[in-house]
């Protein structure tokens, strides 16, 4: 009997470990966020902006409200690195930065605006 209790924690402990998402970043593996906890940064992100104070607008607030941002991970550590969720709205992009470890709750957060660039013509040479 005890035996089978070792095996079936061992069994469990095994299938936790060994089912999370891994990320190889110069020849060193680390373990990765599953989508899950990515949503979860994409939640908590939204939670952030949509408090007073802010520097978004009602209109942009309403843009981070109702469509996916992009979301970049650059992974440091196991689970940990920096995430940026980010987006595109008519005037500006949203960003919101995680830092550290990103399901820690000492996870520095900071959120920025950036004034989007018009977008630049290609002139050609008139044909004869």
């Amino acid at each position: 009997m005890k035996n089978r209790i070792l095996h079936s924690g061992t069994l469990l402990l095994l299938l936790l470990c060994g089912c999370a998402p891994t990320i190889t970043v110069n020849d060193v593996t680390y373990e990765a966020l599953t989508q899950e906890e990515e949503q979860h940064l994409v939640t908590t992100a939204r939670a952030l902006l949509v408090k007073p104070g802010k520097m978004v607008s009602r209109d942009e607030i309403r843009i981070v409200q109702k469509t996916e941002p992009k979301l970049e991970i650059t992974y440091s550590g196991d689970r940990s690195g920096t995430a940026e969720v980010s987006w595109q709205a008519p005037e500006k992009i949203i960003t919101v930065l995680f830092e550290g470890e990103f399901m820690s709750p000492t996870v520095s957060v900071s959120v920025s605006t950036e004034k989007r660039q018009p977008e630049i013509l290609k002139f050609t040479d008139p044909v004869p």
